[in-house]
């Protein structure tokens, strides 16, 4: 909780939610892309085929599958995460992208670095959580953890999806 603390007095200034909910590509990205990021684009599929979403990690140098306990969570919240296998963030996905979602400060921030001509397009999925959840716009990594921890960071990441899809005025 200290560390979130922390990411939101240094990161307040510049989180914030995309101005226009226009978009038919998105890009989901945490750390090793096992879980939370492969999870999220799951789930968004679930609601509309038509877009197009995809998932990354940014610390991926190998094709690594989700581990059991991700698997057998997700499956719970209707995603099937067992032929997932990680791919690292590139420029060809940030390029392709009309909205690219971070799960944590720190990974939105070494987006925002990593890729500067594309910042504008790049938020924080926590910022669409509900007001239970603002204090900790982190949706933090429940890998290594048990299921139950899983359960949660998928439970959250569902609340600001859902909040997403409302705000771009799709049925739910």
């Amino acid at each position: 909780m200290l560390k979130s603390l922390i990411d939101l007095i240094r990161y307040s200034a510049q989180i914030q939610k995309a101005k226009t909910l226009t978009f038919d590509r998105v890009l989901f990205v945490c750390k090793g892309n096992i879980c939370r990021s492969a999870f999220a684009a799951g789930y968004l599929k679930n609601f509309d085929t038509s877009l197009k979403v995809e998932s990354r990690g940014l610390q991926v140098d190998r094709e690594v599958r989700s581990p059991n306990t991700a698997i057998s969570a997700a499956i719970r919240h209707g995603v099937d995460l067992t032929g997932h296998y990680s791919r690292p963030v590139t420029a060809h996905d940030v390029n392709g992208a009309d909205l690219i979602l971070a799960m944590e400060y720190s990974q939105y921030h070494n987006l925002r670095e990593m890729f500067p001509s594309s910042k504008d397009k790049i938020h924080l999925l926590g910022c669409y959580s509900t007001a239970s959840y603002k204090l900790c716009l982190n949706i933090y990594d429940p890998f290594g953890r048990e299921e139950k921890d899983y359960d949660a960071c998928f439970n959250k990441i569902k609340t600001c999806i859902n909040a997403l899809i409302c705000s771009r005025n799709v049925r739910v």
